[in-house]
C-alpha cells in the first residue's frame, strides 16, 4: 500500500473468472493476514453495504470476491492463492471455501505477473489453494508469451466467447472434511423440524455440498433466481438442511448458528432429472449464503460431477449418466448449461470411485489494472 495523504493506494488487478469477478491483490501489497488485512479488503470492496457503493464490489455475491496471490512455498505448486468472499451485508471476509470461477483467472494472472513462465501453446499452472489446502491444475492457452484472451469458447452466463482454460480438480477430495462422503454414507435421511424427512447426499470434492431432491424442497428447478430468492419458506428450509448437516459434520455446535459460524459452506443443491436427455443430463439450483446462485459455482460443479459419479447418490439417481465412470455431465442451471468432465475407476470395498479427472472449461480475462483508493485511517484497532 502507498500512502497518498488522505487516502491509501492499493495496487490490484480486476479480473473476470468464469461467471464471477474479483479484485486480485498480491500479498506483498497488503498487511499480513489478519484483522488489519481484512479491514483493508472490506474497505476496498465497500462492504458492509447493500450497494457496496463506496468500493469495488458489485452488490452481488458473484462480484464481491477477492483473490490474494503469493509465491508458493509448496514444492508441488507455482503460486499460492487465497480466495475471500466479502459478505455484502456483514463486515466479514469468508475464507472457508474456494471459488472455482475465480480460480480460472488465477492462471492467467500468474503468467501475466511473471510468477509462472509462459510456455506456448499451453502453460500448466499449479495452484495451491490455501482455503482447501489442495492443488489445482490450470491449463492456460498462451499466445506471443501472454495468456490468450480471444477464443471461441462460450460460457452460459457470460456474453461473447473467449479462450478456453481447462481446470482439473481431481486432487481436491475432502477439501473441507478430508472425506469424499463426510457422513460415511452415500445417502442419509435427514429429519426436519416440520416432522418431514428428506433424502440427501453429502459430498466433499472441491467444496462440501449437500444434494437433495428438488421435489423435497417444493421446487421444479425451472424457477428463476429472483423467484427462488423471494421464497422465504424455501430459503428457511435450505438454511435448516445445511445447518443440520453442518452440525453433523462438525461445522457448528448448533445448526441454528450455521450462518454465523460458516456462512458459505456447506453448499446446497436441489437436483432433478433432465427434461430432455438430448440437451441436458441434470437440472440443478445451487444455494449459497442462503440465496440461489445465478449460474453454477465452479467448485460446486466439481462436487456435482463427483456426486453423479457415485452410484446410488441423490444426484446419481436423477442424472443421465449411462457410463458412470466416464461422462461429461451437462448441468442445466438458471442461465444455461455447464459441462463437467468426469472420469473414474471403481475401488473394491469403497462406496465411491477413485476420480482420475474432474474438470471443466472456463474463460477469464483482465478487466482493469491500477490502484484502489481507500481512506487513510488506522486499521490496527
Amino acid at each position: 500500500m502507498k500512502d497518498c495523504g488522505q487516502q491509501l493506494a492499493v495496487p490490484c488487478t480486476y479480473m473476470r473468472g468464469g461467471t464471477s469477478k474479483a479484485i486480485f491483490v498480491k500479498g506483498e501489497d497488503l498487511p499480513p493476514a489478519g484483522h488489519e488485512r481484512d479491514a483493508v479488503l472490506m474497505r476496498m470492496m465497500g462492504n458492509p453495504d447493500i450497494n457496496e457503493i463506496d468500493g469495488m464490489g458489485g452488490a452481488q455475491l458473484v462480484t464481491s470476491k477477492l483473490a490474494v496471490i503469493d509465491p508458493s512455498t509448496n514444492p508441488d505448486a507455482d503460486i499460492d492463492y487465497t480466495f475471500g468472499q466479502a459478505e455484502i451485508l456483514k463486515a466479514n471476509i469468508d475464507y472457508r471455501a474456494n471459488c472455482g470461477n475465480i480460480s480460472s483467472a488465477v492462471g492467467p494472472f500468474a503468467i501475466a505477473e511473471g510468477y509462472v513462465k509462459a510456455v506456448e501453446p499451453v502453460t500448466v499452472v499449479r495452484v495451491f489453494n490455501t482455503n482447501s489446502q489442495k492443488i489445482l491444475y490450470l491449463h492456460v492457452p498462451v499466445v506471443n508469451g501472454e495468456p490468450q484472451v480471444m477464443g471461441d469458447y462460450h460460457i452460459d452466463g457470460v456474453p461473447g466467447t473467449g479462450a478456453s482454460i481447462l481446470m482439473d480438480y481431481h486432487k481436491t477430495l475432502g477439501a473441507e472434511t478430508g472425506k469424499c462422503l463426510p457422513t460415511g454414507n452415500v445417502t442419509d435421511i435427514l429429519k426436519l423440524d416440520n416432522g418431514k424427512s428428506v433424502e440427501i447426499t453429502v459430498c466433499d470434492y472441491a467444496n462440501v455440498s449437500i444434494f437433495v431432491h428438488a421435489k423435497d424442497l417444493g421446487i421444479e428447478c425451472t424457477e428463476s433466481k429472483p423467484e427462488l430468492d423471494n421464497n422465504k419458506e424455501l430459503l428457511d428450509l435450505v438454511r435448516e438442511i445445511r445447518g443440520k448437516i453442518g452440525e453433523q459434520i462438525g461445522f457448528c455446535k448448533d445448526w441454528k448458528e450455521i450462518d454465523d459460524v460458516s456462512p458459505l459452506l456447506p453448499l446446497v443443491f436441489a437436483v432433478r432429472e433432465p427434461e430432455s436427455t438430448e440437451t441436458e443430463d441434470i437440472r440443478i439450483r445451487l444455494f449459497l449464503l442462503n440465496k440461489c446462485h445465478p449460474t453454477l459455482a465452479g467448485t460446486g460443479s466439481v462436487c456435482l460431477g463427483a456426486s453423479c459419479g457415485i452410484e446410488g447418490s441423490v444426484s446419481n439417481k436423477v442424472a443421465n449418466t449411462p457410463d458412470i465412470h466416464s461422462f461429461t455431465l451437462r448441468a442445466r442451471h438458471p442461465l444455461g448449461i455447464m459441462p463437467v468432465i468426469v472420469e473414474s475407476k471403481p475401488v473394491e470395498g469403497q462406496n465411491y470411485p477413485d476420480f482420475t479427472k474432474l474438470a471443466y472449461h472456463r474463460t477469464a480475462r483482465k478487466i482493469m489494472k491500477g490502484d484502489v483508493f481507500i481512506p487513510n485511517v488506522s486499521y490496527k484497532n
